[in-house]
């Protein structure tokens, strides 16, 4: 809006005042209809997941019903053509029955503007009315119909991925769906299926796949990689290929006693960058790399079990009898975990003639 010069108000005559339009103040107040700002505009909801189609943006996220009425006032705020300087309130929103057919909402906005500084505050109010129709976004339509255009496979170097590291992949997974569905619906994960080896998980696209496999190989350690497969065309004659990510976990995992050093070690973690051991299961923690440990294999079914009872501590080791052939030996402390007392009952392991703390069977 720009301010006009006139020597007198083309409406009343009156002289004297500013003017706008030509009109002064009170004439232009008078000027403006009531209620001259009305708007109808259809809508969709998605009656599977609550999402809506707006003209500005397309499908939006999965909507709760107080998110559902605040798009819709922003939706009518972006409708209504406003003067630069004017303030738009909010006067009143419809309930809405959404069990109708074809529900309609009206959402009434004021609008106030001072077009000069001179001049009072003009307010005016506009309606716009949405006509809310029914049907299902793309996002659930795929999910419907099993579309899926990534496989993210997780398995194991040389074994079986165990349950507990599917858990944790799957619980991985979930954290991660939380953070990316929430800001881009048209991401999900489709389905999980077991299969012989490990697990196969079905996502939507290859982002979302990727960003899983990456999260995986940052918990577990381990590789990546990913083949193509040509499954179409879009219209426009675009091929459309489907990815198939496989992430191989380590062989070694937490639990596993290895050769190193030509000793027994313990793994007691690992993650991306390799394996922290425990010498004979009790000495210092030290961290070996991937490369370093890649040949090292379990020798868990190899390792003798030896049920023990620690009948003595002398000097610089424990007197323990066999609890199966009550034959006695001497262990070194140094070897033993340091809460380890007279009168406990443990398990050594025995492997290659060394005998080492196995685990506590009773404390």
């Amino acid at each position: 809006m720009s301010e006009e010069t006139f020597a007198f108000c083309l409406n009343c005559g009156a002289h004297d005042m500013p003017l706008f339009h030509g009109l002064c103040p009170s004439c232009y107040q008078e000027s403006l209809p009531e209620n001259k700002l009305s708007f109808s505009k259809k809508i969709m909801i998605c009656t599977t997941c609550g999402a809506l189609h707006l003209p500005s943006i397309g499908w939006t996220r999965p909507l709760t019903y107080k998110e559902f009425l605040l798009e819709l006032d922003t939706t009518a705020r972006a409708l209504v053509p406003t003067p630069p300087t004017a303030i738009v309130e909010s006067e009143q929103i419809d309930e809405i029955d959404l069990t109708l057919s074809k529900p309609e909402v009206t959402v009434t906005l004021i609008i106030k503007d001072q077009p000069l500084p001179e001049f009072p505050v003009l307010e005016e109010k506009a309606t716009v009315k949405f006509v809310i129709e029914k049907g299902i976004c793309e996002t659930c339509s795929n999910i419907k119909n099993r579309v899926h255009n990534a496989i993210l496979q997780l398995r194991a170097d040389r074994r079986r991925v165990s349950e507990a590291e599917e858990d944790l992949a799957v619980e991985i997974i979930k954290s991660l769906l939380k953070q990316t569905v929430s800001e881009a619906h048209a991401s999900y994960l489709l389905d999980i299926v077991e299969v012989r080896g490990g697990l196969d998980f079905l996502f939507s696209d290859r982002y979302l796949a990727n960003l899983a496999a990456q999260a995986i190989i940052h918990k577990f350690g381990g590789s990546k990689k990913e083949t193509f497969k040509l499954v179409g065309e879009e219209k426009d004659g675009t091929k459309k290929y489907k990815s198939t990510i496989v992430v191989r976990i380590p062989l070694l995992r937490t639990g596993d006693w290895i050769i190193l050093e030509n000793d027994p070690f313990l793994v007691i973690k690992h993650d991306r960058l390799g394996v922290i051991v425990r010498k004979k299961g009790v000495g210092k923690a030290k961290r070996f790399e991937w490369n370093v440990v890649k040949e090292a294999t379990p020798i868990n079914s190899q390792i003798l079990q030896i049920p023990v009872q620690v009948i003595a501590k002398l000097d610089d080791s424990f007197l323990v009898m066999d609890s199966r052939s009550y034959e006695t030996f001497e262990i070194s402390l140094k070897d033993m975990p340091f809460e380890t007392e007279v009168g406990m009952n443990i398990t050594l392991g025995e492997f290659e003639g060394k005998r080492f703390f196995y685990s506590f069977e009773s404390q």
